[in-house]
């Protein structure tokens, strides 16, 4: 009988140190471990304007143009955050409701036309990036 015992108590013992790894992961921010849903609002993991948002920016065209264009800068953060000639175009926690994906997603946008203009529309995959981050708060991280 003792022969059974000891087996178990180590596998109680490894599963219980498991988990609490796993807790202390998913609290200091450990990348790979993501609480369900993500932990963030509409899902993923935080999403960074800094090593994310920025980057899509530069690649698609969108800091050459709206580095004053349409009063809009795209970089820094604080321009983007104060809008352009049409307002603001980022509204934390409401990327619908937000003129940035409007212009990006919609044929014909509320404002001018879609953007990148006169360039390929950006991979659904990549917008839902935008989305996530604005979602998330749109935090100058």
């Amino acid at each position: 009988m003792h022969s059974n015992v000891a087996p178990r108590i180590w596998l109680v013992l490894v599963c219980v140190i498991s988990l609490g790894l796993l807790s202390s992961c998913k609290d200091s921010g450990v990348d790979g471990v993501v609480p369900p849903g993500g932990g963030q609002p509409g899902g993923g993991t935080n999403v960074s304007y800094a090593l994310q948002i920025v980057p899509i920016f530069d690649e698609y065209g969108c800091s050459g143009c709206h580095g004053g264009s349409g009063g809009l800068y795209v970089k820094p953060y604080a321009q983007l955050m104060a809008g352009g000639n049409a307002g603001k175009v980022v509204i934390p926690g409401n990327a619908d409701g937000s003129l940035l994906i409007e212009k990006l997603t919609m044929a014909t946008p509320p404002i001018g036309s879609r953007m990148p203009l006169m360039g390929i529309p950006l991979p659904d995959s990549t917008v839902q990036v935008i989305r996530d981050w604005i979602n998330q708060g749109a935090l100058n991280n």
